[in-house]
């Protein structure tokens, strides 16, 4: 609006309202300051502090109220998203007298707002419209997804398998991640990649071999840029099998009847056997006793291999050989998960002699 006055100057008037301002706020109620970065969404939107232009020391005259209480008509906002390199509104202009939720996740979601006055027309149905204010803001509403997997390589006795974790996020790209077994971690940084993949050997983790033996619990936590977390986890098992050595005896006493013959029957005894292999774990119900479920035996000629057919039951951990001659006594180990160990030992015998 423009006013000449009788001498001949002027005087413009813009009587729209200003350009309100956006304030956001993400998930947890933090106010989100800058228009750049990941925040948790879906965020809270207020619009507000919209007026006239009039100057400062206009009076208005007179009951009516038009450009004072009444002058307002309200606010009104709309959202847009970048697409094929330009912004399309995803709906037409809504009222934003409130505060309204923003549900859209992504980056690139622009929110445009803008005051609305009638006072101009004078029609309530004829509203002039502020100058448009717009925020940029990128908006992620859940944690990263965290796949733990064990890779044993097709050893089920291999007691160092490989772990590998895949941390994987569509919006916000991945910050963090952490590996922890037992107190026991290792970290990695995100990079900013949408996709982080890491793999290690257990033993990164638990360098002693021995103590690696038993139930594990692998799990992997991770941070997105909006701050939000995922995790994820597997379950692995260290067993090294049955395991044992087979000593000879003679009267009790240990005697290598390998290269020299005995002059009496030869006890075979399997010695330093565990019956139970790997312990269950309390904290980890997956897990179970892993035992020794079988131990069985048979006698070949010497340097014979054994036969499928002919294993008989190992009663007491060991047994008597008193046939004369060469032989080879084979014990087969098996666990309660099916693994084997075949142990032998040669034991000769020739009773026409005095040596013991």
């Amino acid at each position: 609006m423009h006013i000449t006055y009788e001498d001949g100057s002027g005087l413009t008037l813009n009587l729209a309202p200003k350009p309100p301002a956006i304030a956001l706020k993400d998930g947890n109620g933090k106010p989100i300051m800058s228009d750049s970065g990941w925040f948790s969404g879906p965020a809270d939107a207020t619009v507000s502090g919209s007026g006239h232009h009039l100057p400062a020391n206009t009076v208005f005259e007179g009951a009516n109220g038009d450009f004072q209480d009444g002058y307002l008509a309200g606010y009104e906002y709309r959202v847009l998203r970048l697409r094929d390199g330009s912004w399309e509104p995803e709906s037409d202009w809504k009222p934003a007298d409130h505060p309204f939720l923003l549900d859209q996740t992504g980056g690139n979601i622009r929110i445009e707002a803008r005051a609305a006055t009638a006072s101009v027309s004078g029609i309530a149905t004829e509203k002039t419209y502020s100058g448009t204010s717009s925020r940029m803001v990128a908006l992620d509403d859940s944690g990263p997804a965290v796949d733990v997997a064990v890779d044993d390589e097709g050893n089920p006795l291999n007691t160092d398998p490989i772990i590998r974790i895949t941390v994987s996020d569509s919006e916000s790209p991945v910050k963090r991640v952490q590996v922890n077994a037992d107190g026991r971690s290792k970290k990695a940084d995100g990079n900013g990649s949408h996709t982080v993949q890491i793999s290690m050997r257990l033993s990164e983790l638990i360098p002693d071999e021995n103590e690696r033996i038993g139930w594990w619990r692998i799990d992997a936590a991770a941070e997105n840029e909006a701050g939000l977390s995922g995790a994820g986890s597997a379950v692995l098992v260290v067993n090294p099998g049955p395991d044992g050595q087979l000593e000879t005896r003679v009267d009790g006493k240990s005697a290598d009847t390998s290269a020299r013959a005995a002059n009496k029957p030869v006890t075979v005894a399997l010695k330093n056997v565990r019956e139970i292999i790997v312990a269950k774990r309390a904290d980890i119900p997956e897990s179970r006793d892993i035992k020794l479920s079988e131990a069985s035996y048979q006698i070949a000629a010497k340097r014979a291999e054994p036969s499928a057919n002919a294993w008989k039951k190992l009663g007491a951990l060991q047994l008597q050989v008193t046939r004369e001659g060469a032989h080879t006594v084979w014990v087969k180990l098996k666990d309660s998960e099916g693994n084997e160990k075949i142990l032998s030992v040669d034991v000769n015998i020739n009773y026409n002699q005095r040596r013991y």
